[in-house]
């Protein structure tokens, strides 16, 4: 409890993880497909390009990258990213979610493997949950970006300390 954000009761808590899968994801290179009962899902990385960014270093570490693209950076320590999101399309009943690049354009180094993404599906309130956990990087995160009746509504990120 706090008291700037509240609490909530146990018996109200829906907690994501419960909530069915879809499938379980293909990993194939830089990309991992979940497709389930009218629901597809396909995460796309690529190698980062400088050439396409920009950077603010620390003061007192001219090396050191303190911010890409005007943004904090997740799964980066100061370093030069290796990998990034290019493309997160997913098609719910035939229709594709209009998914802006702001919700992954700060993320990088992520892990395509089966156990470390997944998609669930609250079918009552037609909310789609997609799970990243890229603890690869050199300062792990995880995501959770939401789909409420087709429209993207928001994510979480939070990094993980081990």
């Amino acid at each position: 409890y706090t008291n700037e954000e509240g609490y909530i009761y146990n018996d109200r808590v829906k907690w994501i993880h419960k909530f069915p899968i879809i499938a379980k994801g293909i990993a194939k290179g830089n990309t991992i497909v979940f497709e389930g009962k009218e629901i597809q899902v396909v995460l796309t990385s690529g190698k980062f390009d400088k050439s396409k960014h920009s950077f603010e270093y620390f003061k007192d570490s001219p090396t050191g990258i303190e911010v890409i693209d005007d943004k904090l950076p997740y799964g980066t320590d100061g370093k030069m990213p290796t990998t990034e999101y290019r493309s997160i399309v997913i098609n719910i009943h035939g229709k594709q979610v209009s998914f802006p690049k702001d919700a992954y354009s700060d993320l990088y180094e992520p892990t395509f493997l089966t156990d470390h993404n997944s998609v669930y599906y609250n079918k009552e309130s037609d909310i789609l949950y997609i799970v990243a956990i890229n603890d690869y990087a050199e300062r792990p995160y995880m995501v959770c970006w939401q789909i409420e009746r087709g429209v993207y509504k928001g994510r979480k990120v939070s990094e993980l300390v081990y």
